[in-house]
C-alpha cells in the first residue's frame, strides 16, 4: 500500500543520511539543522515522519519517503535553518514521538532502555491532554508522556507511550505518594512537599499499572492496579 503524501508547493532542500555514513557538504552548511532520530525500541518500526516549518500553513509530506527507520537504526533529516515540528508515526499511523519548536540540531530518542511500549487508544468524545502512568508498586507518577506537546485525539486516536516496567521490588522517590500528587494535579513542586509515603498495597501478578489522565476540557480521571494484557493495549472509554 503506498503512502499518503500531503503535496506542499515549496521550494526547500531536504536532505536524509543514514547515520554512518560519510559527511554531507550539505549536511554540514551553518545554513542548515540536523534532527537526528534513534529509534531505541526492540518491535517498532517507524515509518513516517511528517513534518511543519516555516512558510508552511499545513503539515508538509513524509520526510521518509520509501524507507524506514527499524529498531536499533538511527536516520538523520536536514532541514534549512527555521523552527520545525515533527511528528513519527508507525505504518499503521499510530503516533510514537512528537517534538514541537525544534530550532537547532536535535537528537530525537523514541522509547529508551527498559521502556515498554503500550498502545493507548482513545474511544473518548474529546481529547486527552495529559497522561500519567506508573507501575503500581511504584510510590510516584513520573512524567507526563504526552509532553504537553500535542494530545491523544479523540474517537479512536491512537498514540504508544513507553513505561517503565514494572519493578522487581517496589521504588520509592520520597517525593510523595500518588494520592499527594492527585491533590496537587499533578504538579511535581506541590507534591515534593509531601512528607507521606504510599501504604504498601498487595497487587497480585500483574503488571499492574495506575493511571491518570486528564482530558482537554479539564476533566481528570485516575485508576489504580490497571491490568495492561499480553497485547499491552490500553483502551480509553467514558
Amino acid at each position: 500500500m503506498l503512502k499518503r503524501v500531503i503535496l506542499i508547493a515549496i521550494s526547500m532542500v531536504l536532505v536524509i543520511s543514514l547515520a554512518g555514513c560519510g559527511g554531507n557538504s550539505v549536511a554540514d552548511d551553518e545554513n542548515n539543522l540536523t534532527i537526528e532520530v534513534f529509534n531505541n525500541t526492540e518491535e517498532i518500526i517507524i515509518s513516517w515522519a511528517a513534518f511543519f516549518g516555516p512558510d508552511l500553513d499545513e503539515w508538509g509530506e513524509d520526510l521518509l519517503g520509501d524507507q524506514v527507520i527499524a529498531p536499533g537504526d538511527t536516520l538523520k533529516f536536514v532541514l534549512p535553518q527555521g523552527e520545525y515540528s515533527l511528528v513519527l508515526f508507525t505504518y499503521e499511523l499510530y503516533v510514537v514521538k512528537s517534538v514541537s519548536n525544534i530550532t537547532e540540531d536535535t537528537y530525537i530518542e523514541v522509547g529508551g532502555e527498559g521502556k515498554v511500549p503500550v498502545l493507548v487508544e482513545n474511544n473518548a468524545d474529546k481529547d486527552i491532554a495529559i497522561f500519567f502512568i506508573s507501575p503500581s508498586v511504584n510510590n510516584d507518577w513520573g512524567e507526563d508522556l504526552i509532553g504537553g506537546l500535542d494530545v491523544i485525539p479523540a474517537e479512536f486516536g491512537r498514540r504508544f507511550l513507553f513505561i517503565d516496567p514494572v519493578p522487581d521490588t517496589p521504588v520509592n522517590t520520597g517525593n510523595g505518594n500518588k494520592e499527594e500528587k492527585l491533590n496537587n494535579n499533578g504538579d511535581e513542586e506541590g507534591a515534593e512537599e509531601g512528607e507521606s509515603k504510599a501504604e504498601e498495597r498487595e497487587i497480585p501478578e500483574g503488571p499492574y499499572y495506575d493511571i491518570y489522565y486528564i482530558y482537554a476540557d479539564g476533566e481528570e480521571v485516575v485508576q489504580f492496579d490497571v491490568l495492561i494484557d499480553g497485547k499491552r493495549t490500553l483502551t480509553i472509554s467514558e
